[in-house]
């Protein structure tokens, strides 16, 4: 062998060990997290309609069970969709993240009512 064949030989096989080293584990890493982060993002759509089906279906109860109620259905929701790797304290606090923005979304509808009501000039 040359001496440059013996160098591409180096060179080809470091380049190899680089992409093997580094950047197999760097792409799968992201490929993890990817997923990851659609499947948060599945539940957290989930949670948003499970809280708004319970709200639309059952207006008159207490709190507390509306949100049981909207944790059962967002956890048969997860178990049709194969959804594994949550637990019930970050589906909790999913169910408590879609009522806060429920409620986010209906306060400032009202509030222009309120401030116009307080305000001396009209």
């Amino acid at each position: 062998m040359t001496e440059r064949t013996i160098i591409v030989d180096a060179v080809i096989k470091m380049a190899m060990l680089l992409v093997t080293a580094v950047l197999v584990p760097a792409l799968k890493e992201w490929i993890d997290r990817n997923r990851d982060n659609r499947e948060i993002q599945l539940v957290l759509q989930m949670a948003d309609i499970a809280v708004k089906s319970v709200e639309n279906d059952l207006k008159t109860e207490p709190g507390q069970k509306k949100k049981a109620e909207a944790l059962a259905r967002l956890a048969c929701q997860i178990q049709g969709w194969a959804i594994k790797g949550f637990t019930t304290d970050e589906l909790n606090h999913y169910i408590e993240t879609a009522v806060k923005e429920m409620w986010d979304q209906e306060l400032p509808e009202a509030l222009p009512i309120v401030i116009d009501a307080l305000d001396p000039s009209m």
